[in-house]
Parts: structure tokens; sequence; C-alpha cells
């Protein structure tokens, strides 16, 4: 039944110079992604309904809409909801836990980012949460999800990102990089290895002599066999 539910609360944040601004948000309870947000200084009924309109256009995915018993969310509210085809739910008095989608967004907006930065004015809040917004919906993996709201898409495979990747002391003197397929790198690695011992070894006799193939000895010791 989560897939036909959603939710919309407040939370308010302070700026530097001591003034509140109001955050309204609704988000879903099935994947638990924010639908919209959006914030002001003065936060009304009003307000809200258009807010609603714009995180649910067109014919509404959601059956329920939680909300709580904050004043805001008043009976043209309420009204609203009903008018475009959800059926509003109110929590009981001081049961936040009955929104708890929503609440526990709000506990990780304050923790991972509201608890690292000072917010200036409302721009400087607007775009700090159109960031995270961005982050939690794509990028940020729900533990009950194993995955973020929208799904993250898969990762290149290690050996693939392996394969693309060269060693920074290996590529000035082996010349690795041009190997297309693991093998064939770990073959030129190792060819490489036992080039620079037979040169070391060539001109250990040497006296006084400093072999010239130090760095290429240092950097395939590195790397191993």
């Amino acid at each position: 039944h989560k897939d036909v539910v959603a939710g919309m609360d407040f939370f308010v944040v302070p700026t530097a110079r001591f003034r509140l601004l109001y955050v309204w948000f609704a988000i879903d309870h099935g994947r638990r992604r924010v639908l919209n947000f959006n914030l002001t200084e003065h936060p009304t009924a009003r307000w809200v309904i258009q807010q609603l309109r714009e995180a649910l256009p067109g014919e509404p995915a959601h059956r329920f809409l939680i909300y709580d018993n904050d004043a805001i969310f008043s009976s043209a509210v309420t009204g609203a909801i009903e008018s475009f085809g959800m059926f509003p739910k109110r929590t009981a008095f001081r049961s936040p836990w009955q929104n708890g989608t929503a609440e526990r967004f709000v506990g990780s907006v304050r923790r991972e980012l509201f608890d690292h930065v000072v917010v200036l004015n409302q721009d400087h809040l607007r775009r700090l949460l159109r960031e995270y917004v961005v982050y939690y919906n794509v990028e940020r993996v729900h533990t009950s999800l194993q995955d973020s709201p929208v799904g993250r898409r898969d990762l290149e495979p290690l050996e693939a990102r392996k394969s693309s990747r060269c060693r920074a002391s290996a590529v000035s003197t082996i010349g690795t990089c041009g190997a297309k397929h693991p093998d064939e790198q770990l073959r030129r690695l190792r060819s490489g290895n036992k080039r620079s011992r037979m040169n070391i070894e060539n001109r250990q006799g040497a006296p006084g002599q400093e072999p010239t193939d130090i760095r290429l000895f240092v950097a395939s010791y590195r790397l191993g066999p």
C-alpha cells in the first residue's frame, strides 16, 4: 500500500541573521522520493495548496496524502486534497511516526546538510536544498530499498575499470596502456619486470656506475610478478 501513499510536512531552518525559513515538501512513501519542495518566510494555507498543485500535477498517482495537525493544514487544504482525487489522512495528536517517511527525511537533511553549513539567506537555502534533493533522489542509497529512490544506474564492472586504468609509475616505462585486455596488460607487466631485472643484473659489474633502469626496477617491483 505504500506505493499509493504520499506525505507532506514542514520543517524550520534558521539563517545566519536569525530569520526563520519554513520548508515544505511532499514525499512518496513507496520509493521515498521527494516529489517537490519549496520554502517561504510566511506559509499560508493558500500557499500550501499551490505547492500541492505543482507536486501532484494531472491525475495523481497516490490515493492517500498524510499530514500532521499543523494549523496551516486547515480545512481549505483538506478540501483541496479531496478535489485532487486523493484521501486526506491527518495523523493523530503527537504521533509523528504515523508519517514516518516524511519525518525520516527531515532527520536526514538535518544531519547530512544543516549540521555542516550555516544558511545565509533564502536563495542560499533554496540552492542547498535543490542540490540535496537531487542527491537524495538519485544517488543516496536507502537501506530498506537497497537502492536510491529513482534507481541508480549499474556501476561499471570492477575488471573493466581496472583494464581502463594505468598506473602512473608504469606508463612512462613499460607502456601498458596499449593493452586492451587485462590478460595482455598482465603479460606486458611481467615481461617488463623480466627485462628490468636482466638490465639490473647486467649492469651490476660496472664499478661506480648506477643502473639507469632503477626507476623501471622500482616500478616493476611495486607492480609485482
